[in-house]
């Protein structure tokens, strides 16, 4: 059953004020000042949270759609799989390899496979492989791709596994590691979930892992990143981009924002406008470009998210966002015991 929840934007006090949030200068190291975020200049509107039928099968902690709405996910063996809305049916697209990561634009789904020969697909949304560019020379021990973004002239991947960021060249195909093992690519927090640290079966403290989630803006020069615990980093892609920058120039141009909260999805739209799910509390945020962060909606089953992404057909609404969060128990915020259930899909209008 379809149940709405009634959200109201506010201001959300204790995230850190972002105060040049693009165009950072070059070469210009920058962080961003502790302070109570202002309320913003934007009259009070109700959110709706609606749960969407529940998935038909397991599928990673991955989402994304393309401009038409179709939403696609990865299932456990990394085949690419079209999710229905309406009645979360899935469709697997069974005579591609497994993927690690995917990511859809305007056109077309572009995804990393998981080997053995990995590499960098560009698929239509109907599962015709339009082109692949082989990664060979930027794989390490360890590496294993969870993020990626592509404009028209580069696509940019997070190595998880081996921390760094891999820039590849459309137009040539060629591809190199940059930001490798940098700080701000690896994870240095504890992970907290609904108000508590996320352990291991052991007991030990997670971290939530390296660097997985990327958003780049719509003229493609500023990419943002972090790791599922933060901080939140930017960078400008012309830096990334250029081969005769030093590593330490590239280290010397991050722009590091200090929040303190853990995130389980991170968005961009078409405005640059960003959305990540605080999971630690349960908050929706938005950051607008040059303003304070704001808190624009509160529910416990945000605590659950895992990803998310932006949706032009969604069931409730014409534009908005579709999250991916855990499976829970049936009346219950809480994730289910069995780790064989299928996810929850949740829609969240946006202001119009």
């Amino acid at each position: 059953m379809i149940m709405p929840s009634l959200l109201f934007r506010s201001s959300f006090a204790p995230l850190a004020c972002l105060f040049v949030l693009y165009g950072t200068p070059a070469f210009a190291t920058q962080t961003s000042a502790l302070t109570a975020a202002k309320a913003p200049d934007r009259t009070s509107q109700t959110l709706h949270i609606y749960e969407l039928p529940q998935v038909s099968d397991i599928i990673s902690p991955v989402i994304t759609s393309l401009a038409d709405g179709t939403i696609y996910s990865l299932d456990k063996e990394g085949k690419i799989t079209n999710i229905d809305l309406k009645n979360g049916q899935v469709r697997n697209f069974s005579t591609l390899p497994g993927f690690s990561a995917i990511t859809g634009n305007d056109k077309s789904l572009w995804a990393v496979s998981q080997g053995p020969e990995i590499e960098l697909y560009n698929i239509s949304g109907n599962g015709t492989v339009l082109r692949h560019i082989s990664l060979h020379n930027v794989i390490v021990e360890k590496s294993r791709f969870s993020a990626l973004q592509v404009n028209d002239e580069f696509a940019f991947l997070a190595d998880e596994g081996s921390p760094a960021l891999v820039i590849i060249d459309l137009k040539s195909g060629k591809a190199r590691r940059v930001l490798e093992w940098s700080q701000s690519l690896s994870a240095q927090r504890p992970y907290k979930r609904d108000g508590q640290l996320e352990k291991t079966a052991k007991g030990q403290v997670k971290t939530g892992g390296n660097v997985r989630y990327l958003a780049l803006t719509h003229d493609g020069k500023r990419l943002f990143y972090q790791t599922p615990a933060g901080p939140f980093y930017s960078i400008d892609t012309a830096l990334l981009t250029d081969p005769s920058l030093s590593p330490a120039e590239l280290l010397e141009a991050m722009d590091k924002w200090r929040n303190k909260y853990s995130i389980g999805g991170l968005t961009i739209t078409k405005d640059d406008t960003l959305y990540m799910i605080d999971v630690e509390h349960g908050d929706l945020i938005e950051i607008i470009k040059n303003q304070h962060p704001t808190r624009l909606a509160h529910d416990s089953r945000l605590t659950q998210a895992e990803d998310m992404t932006l949706c032009t057909t969604h069931p409730h609404s014409k534009s908005g966002l579709i999250v991916l969060t855990k499976a829970r128990d049936k009346n219950s915020a809480s994730p289910a015991n069995s780790s064989l259930a299928a996810p929850q899909l949740l829609e969240i209008d946006l202001p119009s």
